[in-house]
Order: C-alpha cells, then structure tokens, then sequence
C-alpha cells in the first residue's frame, strides 16, 4: 500500500511489476546521451512508431533536457530486447521539486519532457510491448515515488489506451481528459479554399504593398534565424504579456537558445512576412515526418494590426506547405476562432493525470466538469479561466492599493465607475529647440517590455493597454534608463469635438501618458522632448494633449489648458 499527497492510502494497489524497464534519473540520463548507439536506436523506435510525433524526437528531448538542465531533472524509461531498445518514455522533474525527489518522501512533479514546449508528450514503444511497457514504467515510478504527480500534457489520438481504460487499477488512479483538436490536412480540397486570399484580404494586401515592398519568405539558415530572433521575441511576448500576462523569452533566456538549437537540428519551419525589412508576421513551427504543429513562436507586428498581417502570413504559409508537400498543419488544441476557421478537420487528444492523492484527482475531475459544461454550452474554457484569472489578479492588486487609496475608490476603479471628465490642453511646437541628454525611442517594443509594475499599474493593464493603443495606430515615445521604462506619451491625430467648435476637428494629440514613481521630477523634461520630435516629424505648429484630468505636469511643460 502506498500513502499519498494528503496522507491517505491508495485503495488498489498497482499489480504489474517492472522486471524489464529501467528508470534513469539526472546524470545518468545525460551520459547516455552521448551514447551514439543509443541515439540511433532511439530515432529508429521515433520513426517506426505510428503515434509519435516531433516533440518525442531524439533532437527534441536531448535539445531540451541540455538547455534546460538547470531547471528540470531529466527521468527515462527504457525497455530493451535482444540489444534493441522497445520502449522510451522521457519524462522531467521541476528544479522546485528537487529535494523531495532526492528524499522520496513529499510530492513530486513528473511531466513530459518538454513541458510547455512539448504540444504533446507521450511514450514510443514496439506494438508487441506499448502497452506492458507503459504500465511497467508508471509502476516503477509510483513505486519510487510514492507521492508523485504524473502529468501528460497532451497524448497523440492513435497511442494505446486500453491499458488505462479497461483496467479498473488504472483508472483509479488518473484523470484523462479529451480535447478537440483543429487539423488542416494540406491535401484536402477544403484546404486550397482555405488558403484562398479572398477579396478582403486582397484589399488589405494591396495597403500593405502601398506601404513597401511585401515578401513571404522561407528562413533556411541558421545565422538568419539568429538574426531575427531577437525581433521575433520580442513580438511574441509583447502580444502574451497584453493578451495573457506571460512573458516567455523574458522570463525564460534559455528559450531563444532552444530555439536556436532547434533549428540547427532541422526541427523548426521558419517563415516571415516582410513589408520592405519591417518584420509584420512570423511562424516559427516545429516540424517532422510531413506534420506542421502550430507551437513555436506565432507573432504579428501590432504596427501592421489593422492590415491583418497574422492572417496573410497564414494565408501564404499554408500555400507553401502545400508546395512542400506537408501532409498536416496540426493547429492544436485550444477552441480558437481562427484555427476553426482553417481547420478541415478535427479528431481528439487527451490530457492525462496520474497519482495516488485523491485529492490531486479530485481537483482534476472538478476543473475537467467544469470545462467539459463550458464546452458543451458553446464557451471556450481558456477564455473563461482567463477571465477570472485577469478578474483575481487585478482584483489582488487593488486591495493592495487600496490600503493607501481607500477601498471604495479601488474596487471602483476595479469596475470601471472611476471615470473623470476629458480635458484638452495646446502647446505651441518649436522644432528648432535642442534636445537633452535624456534618449527617447518612438515604438520600441523592447522599451515597453521594460514597464514595471507600480502601485497605480499592474504590467498586464499595461501591455494590454499598449496592444490596443498601437493597434488603433497610436504611436508610442518611450524613455528608459537601464531596464526600466520611466515614462512613455502616445501620439495620433484624432478627431476631438473642440470646446469652441461646432463640429469635430482633427488633430495631433499626446493621448495616454505614462510615468514611473521615480521619474515624475524630470517628466516635464521628456514631455518637452517629445513636443520637439512630433515638431520635427509633422511640422505641425501646436501639439495637443487629452488628460482625464487636470495635470500639473502638462501645464509645467508647456502645455495651456483650453476653456
């Protein structure tokens, strides 16, 4: 009997014992590694096993195991007959997890290797053995572990599940869960219509070209990829930041160097759109055996959003998929609009928990009901979650603030009933003034990344804000010193119904501001510094800027309030 996370005993002991697989943890796995011969014989079982997909590759996991070897401990499972290796499951454990997993004693985190990386994870067997096998290494596992948590992130539709859905042992002791996955099959008649650019798109194709020179190429050497990397970074965490609060190649450096490995393995499917040098859509995709997946880097410049660039490098990624000759775009998991709208078919994954606590399977079973209603009444789970994540933790930051500010004021603000009257202050523009020391960039992504929260704004409210502002063709001044963002002013030419005017003018206006706690003293400073760039670049005789209120700062750059 084994005793789980929260202290209670597993009611069905696990009956198959394992005489003939080997777990390997840490150096050993790395040691046998470098083993050529082991190499070989891994990529001999990856490509004659039916179900295995790109992320159970050799290049794949021995890529992630060596990059991220400071965060994760690498765990195998292997099964060999007569010199030929016969099963394979690659596993991990969290660096968090690391000292109960050296005791054996509290919980610890098995996932696929991969992790987040991985769209899907999984064992590769023989058929004699995929079953026995897999039943072999969880049992050794679960025996080493007692208290383990075993997570799949994904399982492929055609493994072997009778195993798990038949043995009433097995079933006690997991959670699965199906998801519908979007599939884009390259040699359907339906895709052709897919990657049909419509007259929509044509219209917005033919801005683009009005802007530049457009081109959709193929990136095939690694010293290019390089290249553009850093930009295609910084695209992707801009649009996770304001989308979903995550920033994955700041928060995690080794993940340009993944992908940078990745490609010089012959793993990754790189494409870009270009108006003339200008980056505005990307798809960095792994890609294996005539299937796409659509996990990597997905990006579009938020300066180019009204023309649609997402979609027109989709457009043109799936036409020369086609002249590749791929089999599948796999566009994942996930319920998103667009992927539906691609897909020409559907099949079904799963997601898999495995442990002895109750109470892990019990949380499990809760959140898989709750997702499986939401599905059924027509809403996407990871949007409601999302939902209520944004909701709790903007709500968290305000009870913060609200120790300084008041609580009425604060779960005000929270619902949108801290409204203030617009007001619009003129400035007389000077281009020939000279500008200080003080170095402002005009849309630079890698400044806003630099935002950091304060106690007025959290970094999601933030990113979230600034995707909209350049998505409706603001334009963003920013001033950093170091790694920190200390101020920023959005400019456009927007209509405003002037107080002394009948009807709508247009005009060249600072919208939104920005300013670090420590840089309010030299606000004034960068304000002036702006005035004088939009001067030198419109020509324009006055600059106007609307506040939600009166502002000191305004009026001490310059600025006059207009009656």
């Amino acid at each position: 009997m084994m005793e789980n996370v929260s202290g209670a005993m597993i009611a069905h002991p696990i009956i198959e014992q394992p005489n003939h697989v080997e777990m390997l943890v840490g150096d050993q796995v790395y040691r046998l590694l470098d083993n050529i011969e082991f190499k070989q014989a891994w990529t001999k079982l990856y490509m004659e096993c039916s179900w295995a997909t790109a992320f159970q590759s050799w290049e794949f996991i021995a890529s992630w195991y060596h990059v991220f070897r400071s965060d994760y401990i690498p765990v195998l499972f292997k099964s060999e007959q007569e010199n030929r290796l016969t099963g394979l499951l690659a596993m991990a454990i969290p660096a968090s997890d690391k000292t109960n997993a050296e005791s054996k004693q509290g919980s610890v985190r098995f996932v696929g290797a991969g992790e987040y990386e991985a769209e899907y994870q999984c064992w590769i067997a023989e058929p004699a053995v995929c079953e026995s096998f897999i039943t072999m290494a969880l049992t050794k596992l679960l025996q080493e572990y007692p208290k383990a948590k075993v997570i799949f992130r994904f399982l492929p539709p055609a493994i072997p599940l009778a195993w798990l859905d038949h043995n009433h042992k097995w079933r006690s002791l997991s959670v699965k869960q199906s998801f519908r996955r979007p599939l884009l099959d390259i040699k359907s008649p339906l895709a052709e219509r897919a990657f049909r650019i419509n007259n929509q798109y044509k219209t917005k194709l033919n801005r683009l070209k009005k802007l530049g020179t457009v081109k959709f190429e193929k990136v095939t050497e690694p010293e290019v990829f390089e290249s553009v990397l850093p930009e295609l970074s910084l695209q992707f965490d801009f649009r996770q930041g304001g989308l979903f609060n995550k920033n994955q190649f700041r928060d995690k450096p080794l993940k340009a160097e993944f992908m940078k490995e990745l490609f010089r393995l012959g793993l990754l499917h790189v494409t870009l759109l270009k108006v003339n040098e200008d980056i505005i859509g990307s798809m960095v995709a792994v890609a294996d055996r005539g299937w796409v997946y659509l996990q990597g880097i997905n990006t579009h410049s938020p300066f180019y959003a009204k023309h649609s660039p997402g979609i027109l490098h989709f457009l043109n990624l799936g036409q020369l998929l086609a002249q590749e000759g791929a089999e599948v775009f796999d566009l994942t998991p996930g319920g998103d609009t667009y992927k539906e709208r691609l897909a020409t078919s559907h099949d079904q994954v799963y997601g898999l928990l495995i442990t002895g606590s109750k109470v892990l399977r019990l949380k499990r079973l809760i959140k898989k009901e709750l997702q499986d209603y939401l599905v059924r009444t027509g809403r996407r789970p990871m949007t409601v979650e999302l939902q209520i994540k944004k909701y709790l933790y903007l709500l968290k930051n305000r009870l913060k603030k609200a120790k300084k500010t008041g609580y009425a004021r604060a779960i005000g603000q929270l619902v949108g009933r801290d409204k203030n009257q617009k007001q619009l202050y003129v400035k007389h523009l000077k281009a020939d003034l000279p500008l200080s020391e003080m170095h402002i960039q005009k849309n630079s992504l890698r400044d806003i990344l630099n935002f950091e929260k304060d106690t007025e704004l959290t970094r999601w409210e933030f990113l979230e804000n600034t995707m909209r502002l350049f998505e409706t063709g603001q334009h963003a001044y920013t001033w950093t010193e170091g790694e920190r963002l200390m101020a920023c002013a959005w400019f456009s030419y927007t209509d405003f119904i002037h107080p002394q005017e009948p009807s709508l003018i247009n005009i060249p206006a600072l919208m939104h501001f920005y300013c670090h706690p420590e840089a309010s003293d030299q606000f004034e400073q960068f304000l002036e510094n702006v005035a004088v760039i939009i001067a030198r670049d419109t020509h324009e005789p006055e600059l106007y800027a609307i506040d939600l209120s009166s502002n000191e700062l305004l009026l001490k750059a310059g600025f006059k309030s207009v009656p």
